[in-house]
């Protein structure tokens, strides 16, 4: 993996670590002027829907910190382990270089969020869900673009006799990104689970303008999950079997799926 990578992708992450860090300093000088009682989460329209004790404050910082692990992990792996796709040496280090700086992106997009939502906190002062949104949409096309280059990267640099098999560099991909996708929608659950748990279980629904019960979220979450199992059995049936166009359709039914309840779930 090239210097200038490293550089930009050091560049990235500290910009990230440093903004929540930022956030986190500013909630502690504003402590001791809070009062015990404090709105520690926000409606669609970034009015305060939850007042609790101010410790809950920390929340975006908490959860915020566990997002930047877990890309520092995810981070690490790509720098020194291979991705296992049948791709030139060239191919592999563009791919995971390209993986890199898409993780950064995400964690920026993460960041900015809690960052916002730690400013709003320690002011007691609406969310303004139109920065929020502004902040999140150039980055999320990047992502997009991101996932697109890479694509392209594997279809460029897989090895020739990567040809013969036609199942091999974009079913493994097809595979990580509905799986990373569904991932996603779980850890965005998990999220919401531990926040709303602190007003009567009930989340404000975008798709119904209404606050339901917050386990009506299992339903999207559970179909996601064995819509992309189905896939993969079959994906992998139909490897073994020889029958590359079955396996195609397969893998963009994993993608279609993984994107489609994640953008539910992101949504509600």
């Amino acid at each position: 993996m090239s210097k200038k990578v490293i550089w930009l992708h050091r560049v990235l992450f500290s910009a990230d670590v440093l903004m929540l860090a930022a956030s986190l300093v500013f909630f502690l000088i504003k402590w001791s002027s809070l009062p015990d009682e404090i709105g520690v989460h926000f409606d669609g329209s970034g009015a305060f829907d939850v007042v609790d004790s101010k410790i809950f404050g920390f929340y975006p910082h908490v959860v915020g910190g566990l997002f930047i692990a877990g890309i520092a992990v995810a981070d690490r792996l790509v720098r020194k382990k291979n991705t296992g796709l049948k791709l030139t040496e060239r191919g592999e280090l563009l791919f995971r270089s390209e993986l890199l700086l898409n993780l950064d992106v995400v964690l920026f997009i993460s960041s900015t969020v809690f960052t916002l939502w730690s400013r709003s906190v320690a002011l007691q002062v609406p969310l303004n869900t139109a920065l929020v949104v502004g902040c999140m949409e150039v980055p999320f096309l990047i992502v997009v673009l991101g996932i697109i280059v890479q694509v392209v990267t594997c279809r460029r640099h897989r090895l020739k006799t990567e040809k013969k098999e036609r199942t091999g560099t974009m079913h493994r991909v097809s595979r990580l990104a509905a799986w990373m996708l569904t991932v996603s929608g779980i850890v965005v659950l998990i999220a919401c689970w531990a926040m709303e748990s602190l007003k009567d279980r009930k989340l404000y629904f975008g798709n119904f303008d209404a606050y339901l019960d917050m386990r009506l979220l299992l339903v999207p979450q559970a179909m996601a999950v064995a819509a992309v199992a189905v896939s993969e059995i079959v994906s992998v049936r139909a490897v073994k079997a020889d029958k590359p166009a079955l396996v195609l359709l397969a893998d963009r039914l994993k993608l279609l799926c993984g994107l489609f309840f994640f953008l539910v779930e992101s949504e509600s």
